[in-house]
């Protein structure tokens, strides 16, 4: 619609239907809610998905309105409509009687109320039907993240190479829509890249195996382990939320050899010799936020050596150190 479509008219009863309208600017309305001459408005059989929430005392004060038939999809952004046409309804049924004889219809017959296109979970249904615990309103929120190292050993072997594997777990709060992804990146800077085999263990929890080949120490070659940051990415309608794990693997030391009478590889875990029988321990103390109470973050360890650390969208952070 022009910019200036309603500029100095009076209009009592409008029809857009079958328009190809994909939205409704409020600017362009807002002269025939001004001059309040219009008390009918049909949108039948158009493309809007939202509308916006300054239309509220706008249709509240129609004696007609059809939405029927649009795509509409009902996040926190249409939570208004639902409740306008609630109060419609309401209002309509109590005027229905000293109203009978008006020849304009104060209820829409329920073939025409305006129905859900999206989420999937509300698909079909009357947006004046829906109530507030069908509307999932504001970002998400990380919860939890858990590192598991418990079921990492690290065998005897005469290669400089060795691969390590923990677990690393994230848990954020949203609605049923919300998507949850870890990635993955090293501290020189490069692109983060998605992990794959993403596991969802609950709803709103998800997990992911990684794995690293782990250097042994050789007076021979200098090796340096920069550390890898993953993060836990929560997405939804009304926003995001993040939270990023640091994990710097140990360079092991090289295993004695073998005993001959050796005969069970299975019992050759390599130990921390004394000086290095450091373990991983998690500190609240450096976590700052104003929801201490609700976030959470786990570390399981066996394994000496390995530093981890964890920041969120806050720029909190949350330390699991050496001590």
């Amino acid at each position: 619609l022009d910019s200036e479509a309603f500029e100095n008219l009076t209009v009592s009863s409008l029809s857009l239907q079958n328009c190809g309208l994909r939205s409704l600017s409020y600017e362009v309305f807002r002269p025939l809610l001004n001059s309040r001459s219009l008390t009918t408005l049909r949108l039948t059989s158009n493309s809007l998905t939202t509308l916006d929430a300054r239309f509220e005392p706008f249709f509240r004060n129609l004696s007609f309105l059809s939405l029927a038939r649009n795509p509409f999809i009902c996040d926190c952004k249409l939570m208004w409509l639902s409740r306008t046409l609630q109060r419609k309804r309401r209002a309509d049924s109590d005027d229905a009687f000293p109203r009978i004889s008006d020849d304009r219809l104060p209820i829409v017959l329920d073939d025409d109320h305006p129905v859900c296109e999206s989420p999937n979970r509300l698909r079909g249904k009357q947006i004046v039907s829906l109530t507030t615990g069908d509307f999932f309103c504001g970002p998400p929120q990380m919860r939890a993240l858990e590192v598991d190292f418990s079921d990492l050993r690290v065998g005897h072997s005469k290669t400089l190479n060795m691969t390590g594997v923990v677990l690393i777990k994230c848990a954020a709060q949203g609605s049923p829509e919300m998507q949850l992804v870890w990635f993955r990146r090293d501290r020189r800077g490069g692109e983060p890249t998605r992990l794959p085999g993403l596991r969802q263990v609950a709803p709103g929890v998800i997990e992911v195996s990684i794995s690293h080949s782990l250097l042994a120490k050789n007076s021979n070659i200098e090796t340096e382990d920069t550390g890898e940051v993953f993060t836990c990415l929560g997405m939804d309608t009304y926003g995001n939320t993040s939270a990023d794990l640091s994990l710097r693997w140990p360079t092991l030391p090289l295993p004695s050899p073998l005993p001959s009478s050796s005969t069970s590889s299975n019992r050759n875990l390599m130990e921390p010799s004394s000086g290095d029988s450091k373990y991983l321990d998690s500190d609240k103390g450096q976590f700052q936020s104003d929801r201490l109470d609700e976030f959470f973050f786990m570390v399981r360890s066996h394994f000496p050596h390995l530093t981890s650390s964890v920041t969120t969208m806050k720029r909190a952070s949350l330390f699991a150190r050496n001590k």
